[in-house]
């Protein structure tokens, strides 16, 4: 049984005590899994784990593999039915686990989503925590609830056969929560969005099919948008709500911000605890971090490699662009010689028929078309017999 041990006023739960960063490599060193993995690490990373062991921090929930273990279902349903509840204002419950590996093409995988859940009413979730928020514009959102709800309609009409009908689908929620709204890549749809001066202070942003008309229809694809950073500066430890609480949780990654909200939400002390047990299981925890470092680079190699063919794609445009504008200039300029070429015929012609003497059209030339007087003298003698 682990007990509280109060030092340095943190609130923590372990009853294994390092006294620094040599004693952490140490003990992570009698495990050979982990000891690979740690090595394999980049500094940053290795503070981290360090900091873990060091109780300067708590496992961060943000992280994929971190989150699906404090939120598992199948060990902790009401965890995540309460967050979601929370979230969506209206109590739920969570029933199933659905596949988060959505297959439509065989042998393809379409969409790998975080946790995917049904409710006690039917309605399909999807959580996914977003470390990276230029990784899941508004795009990839649509897609996301359209596989959800297509799945949806796929099971029900093979259940119902002949019986089924449209009004036996029932809602599908996205649930997208940004760590991060990426205050470096102003550039990007997310951030902008987020980060307007109406929605500087709004943290929790709800979205559903609207007409402009006013016209009233219940769609049924609904989507909710966190942005944890707004909600630390905004909205962390102003109320006692529900979904304050759950969104502390999640923005929490010390033991001191842990210890004030034990002191709000005793319930948490249960999570903490949980948290801190990792301590005691190296390769477990550096498994999991290791994981989710992997989906991080998975993440921002698919978003580098986005950006760059829509790089590609712009560039390519604007070289389509300056080779039109090009061939628009030489079109131009090859007018612009023919017009004058018949300028120059037509006065050759004129003083030809008056009689007048190649030197007069040799001077004519050269002032009226602004030319050398070698030159008015060459084009004369080329079109004088003609």
């Amino acid at each position: 049984m682990y007990k509280s041990i109060h030092t340095g006023g943190s609130y923590m739960f372990q009853t294994i005590k390092f006294s620094d960063v040599v004693a952490v490599e140490g003990y992570i060193a009698k495990y050979p899994g982990a000891n690979a993995l740690y090595k394999s690490f980049k500094p940053e990373a290795k503070r981290f784990i360090q900091d873990f062991f060091l109780s300067k921090r708590t496992l961060p929930l943000t992280y994929d593999p971190f989150f699906k273990r404090i939120f598992n279902p199948d060990i902790h349903s009401d965890r995540l039915s309460r967050l979601i509840s929370a979230i969506l204002g209206q109590e739920v419950i969570v029933t199933e686990i659905l596949s988060s590996e959505d297959t439509l093409v065989k042998g393809n995988s379409l969409m790998i989503m975080d946790i995917v859940v049904r409710l006690a009413d039917g309605s399909i979730t999807n959580v996914e925590i977003q470390k990276i928020s230029a990784a899941f514009p508004a795009e990839r959102m649509s897609c996301y609830s359209a596989d959800l709800l297509l799945r949806q309609y796929e099971q029900v009409k093979a259940r119902m056969k002949d019986n089924f009908t449209y009004g036996s689908l029932n809602k599908v929620y996205t649930i997208v929560i940004f760590e991060n709204t990426d205050t470096q890549t102003t550039s990007e749809s997310v951030y902008q969005a987020f980060h307007t001066e109406a929605m500087s202070k709004i943290y929790l942003h709800h979205g559903k099919t609207n007409f402009d008309t006013g016209l009233s229809l219940d769609f049924l694809q609904e989507f909710f948008l966190i942005s944890l950073d707004i909600f630390k500066e905004v909205g962390y430890g102003k109320d006692d709500s529900e979904l304050t609480a759950w969104l502390s949780l999640l923005a929490t990654d010390t033991y001191e911000e842990a210890e004030f909200l034990c002191g709000k939400y005793p319930w948490m002390e249960e999570i903490f605890q949980e948290i801190s047990e990792y301590v005691h299981d190296p390769e477990e925890v550096l498994g999991m971090f290791s994981e989710a470092l992997q989906v991080m680079d998975d993440n921002m190699f698919r978003y580098m490699s986005d950006k760059h063919a829509a790089l590609v794609k712009q560039q390519q445009a604007e070289i389509e662009n300056q080779q039109v504008e090009i061939e628009n200039q030489q079109a131009e300029i090859e007018n612009q010689r023919v017009e004058i070429e018949n300028l120059q015929l037509y006065i050759i012609k004129q003083l030809k028929e008056s009689k007048q003497p190649k030197e007069e059209a040799v001077l004519r030339l050269t002032e009226i078309c602004n030319l050398p007087k070698e030159r008015a003298l060459e084009i004369v003698e080329n079109y004088w017999n003609s």
